[in-house]
């Protein structure tokens, strides 16, 4: 059974099934929604799933169609100006905890500065894990952010101990 996120007073809340979401006050063709099967916030009116569900609107098949093409081109475009506001939204107002777990650090910073002064293998290895830690946490799957940032700061760690080693025998060939 999917699940969806909804945007409510700027905060995402959910998850609610489809008809959870159909008794709702606020449930409109122009409600701002998400499930893990979409890769950027879209509208009820987007989702032929949940705009059905709207009381007396009836899809006719040939509107389906149209809507399941319509998605597919809204896809293939980066900046979609409806679904910009609602991913800044969710980054800037992200729950600080979910599930009773604490929102993890990312090490970005950490592992940036180890890049430019450290180990570049192992700091590149830990730009991609901090980068993961917010995609994981605004979907909701604490457990893989926390692993995200743990493997961050690992490879941080990791990145400057071999810095640190390497540094005298940089010296010495100069």
């Amino acid at each position: 059974m999917k699940k969806y996120w909804i945007i409510e007073n700027g905060q995402p809340i959910g998850p609610f099934s489809a008809e959870e979401l159909r008794v709702r006050r606020d449930f409109n063709r122009e409600l701002p929604v998400w499930c893990n099967e979409l890769p950027d916030w879209s509208t009820v009116g987007q989702l032929p799933e949940l705009a059905c569900l709207i009381e007396g609107e009836q899809q006719p098949e040939e509107a389906t169609v149209v809507e399941e093409q319509q998605t597919v081109y809204e896809t293939e475009q980066p900046h979609n100006d409806i679904r910009q506001p609602y991913i800044n939204i969710m980054v800037n107002n992200a729950p600080e905890q979910i599930n009773g777990i604490e929102r993890p650090k990312s090490y970005m910073g950490w592992n940036i500065a180890a890049l430019l002064c450290c180990c570049l293998p192992a700091a590149i290895v830990g730009l991609i894990f901090s980068s993961q830690v917010n995609r994981h946490w605004m979907r909701g799957d604490a457990q893989a952010a926390v692993r995200s940032s743990e493997y961050a700061q690992w490879a941080f760690i990791i990145s400057f101990t071999l810095g640190l080693v390497s540094w005298p025998f940089q010296l010495l060939m100069l």
